[in-house]
């Protein structure tokens, strides 16, 4: 007997995530990866220790700006989307 199969065009739909929703995934991302230690990206990112645990915690800088969230989600192997990147044009 055949298994059903999925159609070829099967694929995740990601959608632009808001400034909170951005901020909860990263906090998730580096809680899951990293064991929560935020300093550990600081030579990835080439930024204060304190930066992206601001970013997560205070929401300061409101958005992340478009070289780091690239450089996470390249990191964390996600789309930038989920880090409140745009949408492809």
């Amino acid at each position: 007997m055949n298994a059903p199969t999925r159609p070829a065009l099967w694929r995740r739909v990601v959608v632009q995530a808001t400034p909170e929703q951005a901020r909860g995934r990263l906090r998730d991302l580096i809680e899951q990866h990293d064991d929560g230690d935020y300093a550990g990206l600081k030579q990835l990112m080439g930024r204060s220790a304190g930066y992206l645990r601001r970013y997560v915690r205070q929401g300061s800088p409101t958005l992340l700006g478009g070289h780091d969230r690239r450089m996470l989600a390249s990191y964390f192997r996600i789309d930038e989307r989920e880090l409140g990147g745009p949408d492809p044009e």
